[in-house]
């Protein structure tokens, strides 16, 4: 179902083995994480003095660290369906109804980050982003710019986790353009989040 250029790049999953085996086999260049909950409550309580170290926000999850994406879907096909007497017709067509559902909703939200700008994303930074990448995208971006500051005058390295888990700019990276009060390059955005119509571009 899914085109050879829109196959997820991360997957996240509790840790039911034949599901991971199967997005392995299936999904081969995809990154299979553990919902943190999972690890929380099974290993970091358990056994977190053990750990010699541990690695973080180096892998591009766009923010989806559970599975509650997929298990809400879930729960309101469940919700739709009411019952298992349902033939394939049935189900083909609840599933629909929920599908438009969802695509309604996507629409209005690529339509408000078309057209709604807030008054943060007025500035000359936001200049060629807006109406480009998604409200929510310039969001993040928006919290790192708030954070150029500090690296500056305390002359703290920059993490770049941002760029790592959204692919969007880090701090450090907005470091000169805010200096000079010029635009962010809109190049420097993960197309993800330059997805704002079901249209191919």
């Amino acid at each position: 179902m899914m085109d050879v250029d829109a196959l997820p790049v991360v997957i996240v999953t509790n840790r039911e083995l034949a599901l991971m085996n199967a997005i392995k086999s299936v999904f081969p260049h995809a990154t299979n994480l553990l919902s943190l909950d999972y690890v929380e409550k099974n290993w970091l309580i358990p056994y977190k003095e053990r750990f010699v170290g541990v690695w973080t926000d180096k892998v591009m999850h766009f923010g989806d660290l559970t599975s509650n994406r997929a298990e809400s879907a879930h729960a309101a096909l469940k919700h739709q369906l009411e019952h298992s007497q349902y033939n394939f017709d049935n189900i083909w067509e609840k599933m629909h109804q929920l599908i438009l559902l969802q695509e309604t909703e996507d629409k209005a939200s690529f339509e408000k980050s078309l057209t709604s700008i807030q008054h943060d994303f007025r500035t000359t930074l936001f200049e060629m982003l807006r109406g480009v990448v998604s409200k929510n995208g310039m969001t993040h971006v928006l919290v790192a710019s708030r954070q150029v500051e500090w690296i500056v005058e305390s002359n703290h390295a920059c993490e770049c986790a941002l760029r790592y888990t959204h692919g969007l700019l880090c701090a450090h990276e907005i470091v000169p353009y805010k200096t000079k009060n010029i635009p962010l390059p809109l190049e420097l955005s993960h197309d993800h989040w330059k997805r704002l119509s079901f249209v191919p571009t």
